[in-house]
């Protein structure tokens, strides 16, 4: 059988959780795998070096989708299309404070 392919961009730079073969990634491998076989595809795995990376690997056609969280950053935005739950995060400014003596 000749199976498509979905190709999915992963950082090299992850947390080691999973084991593929003699490599091991972060992301939830198996499923990932039934995710491609549910669209009649085959899993392939694409590794980048740098968030930089990821992102201009997808946009050249190098990959279809990335296993990554990625911020939301106004560069990004209008350029791909971001999926799964949102993550909000607040800045906030913290200082020593003065002890009383």
């Amino acid at each position: 059988m000749n199976w498509l392919l979905l190709t999915l961009l992963i950082s090299s730079n992850l947390h080691i959780s999973t084991i593929v073969g003699s490599r091991k990634w972060v992301f939830n491998y198996e499923l990932s795998e039934q995710f491609a076989k549910s669209m009649g595809l085959k899993l392939r795995i694409e590794v980048a070096n740098s968030v930089d990376e990821l992102i201009r690997k997808l946009l050249a056609g190098e990959g279809d989708m990335i296993a990554y969280n990625l911020p939301i950053t106004k560069e990004w935005k209008d350029s791909i299309l971001y999926c799964g739950e949102d993550i909000i995060t607040h800045q906030v400014i913290v200082q020593q404070g003065k002890a009383s003596l």
